[in-house]
């Protein structure tokens, strides 16, 4: 967004509050921004606190659930419900 080269808390709060938005329009309980901004830190464990590279996000081998999490709202919600729907395989995705 601001064409800096990595993600921060500003760019992560820029793309989920549109998937929150959605979620909530579909009456779905959702956490927090700053909850979600804090899994997504703590999944990449970056090397430089606040501040996620290409490098930490290939090296962390979870990039690409933290790119589907910030732009798809079907994906998010999936991985919100992962534990649930491990229980219930025949449960259908929710539509989105």
């Amino acid at each position: 967004i601001q064409q800096q080269g990595w993600l921060d808390g500003f760019t992560i709060n820029y793309f989920f509050r549109a998937i929150l938005s959605l979620l909530q329009r579909k009456k779905v309980d959702v956490a927090s921004v700053d909850d979600v901004k804090d899994e997504i830190f703590d999944m990449v464990q970056a090397k430089e606190t606040n501040k996620i590279t290409l490098h930490d996000l290939v090296n962390c081998r979870q990039g690409g659930t933290v790119l589907s999490l910030l732009i798809d709202a079907a994906a998010f919600w999936r991985y919100d419900n992962r534990e649930s729907l491990m229980l219930e395989p025949d449960d259908e995705d929710l539509s989105l």
